[in-house]
């Protein structure tokens, strides 16, 4: 995650509803975690002496169902993750943390 923030990765739509800088950063976040899950297969396979081709079917071969499973869980995951920093940045730095942690004034009653 620090790697794709500091690559700026998924920086685009800033100006637009939120939805769409969220969707897009949650997409553009799984394709870079997908591409460096097999990247990094590739290179264990190297270590262990295997062809890239054997490396990969790693993933996509027997394991294909799981591989399958934790795309779309970590798609899952990374929804309500970026829709909150947008939103922080949305508001603002530090107030969307300071709605959730500083304790607010009684409103009175009308």
């Amino acid at each position: 995650m620090l790697l794709g923030r500091a690559m700026k990765i998924g920086e685009r739509y800033s100006s637009r509803p939120l939805i769409w800088p969220t969707l897009h950063k949650v997409f553009a976040f799984l394709v870079f975690r997908v591409v460096l899950t097999f990247i990094e297969e590739v290179v264990v396979g190297l270590f262990r002496h295997q062809t890239v081709a054997a490396s990969l079917d790693e993933l996509t071969g027997a394991k294909l169902d799981e591989t399958l499973a934790s795309i779309v869980i970590l798609f899952m995951v990374l929804i309500p993750y970026f829709a909150i920093r947008v939103l922080s940045e949305a508001f603002g730095e530090g107030r969307l943390a300071q709605m959730f942690f500083v304790e607010r004034e009684s409103v009175p009653p009308k």
